[in-house]
């Protein structure tokens, strides 16, 4: 093959290529993905959050400050969620403040409530 020939292909190449992209700017999601809560794991996925799990509990209740007994914990891909009630602020800080320094906790989705029943 020519050295004309080959940049000649190569020049065909790149102009069909370009006439594949749009023009038109974003276009609308057709799917939506689930949120991390929903998304479905693998079993991997599931054993790294089971293990996430168990360190965040192991800190919470070992921590003479931090009353855990009240917070359900719900892992899914490294993102923790917190339900249930906190003591007063200062635990519902602390509680945070302990999850943050665990390993592989991706984010803390905190929907606890003080002690009365208010939503934070």
């Amino acid at each position: 093959m020519t050295q004309k020939t080959l940049s000649l292909c190569v020049l065909t190449a790149l102009i069909l290529m370009t006439g594949c992209t749009s023009n038109k700017g974003p276009q609308p999601m057709v799917y939506s993905p689930p949120s991390t809560k929903e998304a479905p794991r693998s079993f991997t996925t599931m054993m790294e959050d089971s293990l996430i799990l168990t360190r965040i509990k192991t800190k919470l209740f070992s921590d003479d400050l931090v009353d855990g007994k009240g917070i359900d914990i719900l892992v899914r891909h490294g993102v923790v969620y917190l339900t249930g009630q906190a003591m007063d602020d200062a635990h519902r800080r602390m509680a945070m403040d302990i999850i943050r320094t665990v390993e592989g906790v991706v984010r803390i989705e905190n929907q606890l409530t003080i002690g009365s029943g208010h939503h934070i």
